[in-house]
């Protein structure tokens, strides 16, 4: 396992502790692409705040790859769409 896959694999853990979940999401977000599946696991959290600051990390990430990024963009709406049912 890589440096950068234990890091994510740290803050996905800390992404799903509401009382780290803002750093955490924050964190993940700067990683970028890489880290899609670990915030995806946040939209899926029964608490609202986790919910709540995975999509908000997802949001920018998809702002930020908007041109190009097709397929980012349409996984992370169709996320976001399951997760509010």
């Amino acid at each position: 396992i890589g440096e950068q896959t234990t890091r994510i694999q740290l803050l996905e853990r800390q992404l799903l502790d509401p009382i780290t979940a803002a750093t955490a999401a924050l964190r993940l977000e700067a990683i970028g692409h890489d880290a899609v599946d670990a915030l995806t696991k946040g939209i899926g959290s029964n608490d609202p705040e986790v919910r709540f600051y995975a999509a908000e990390a997802l949001a920018y990430l998809v702002d930020a790859h908007r041109s190009g990024r097709r397929a980012l963009v349409d996984r992370v709406v169709s996320l976001v769409t399951v997760a509010r049912l």
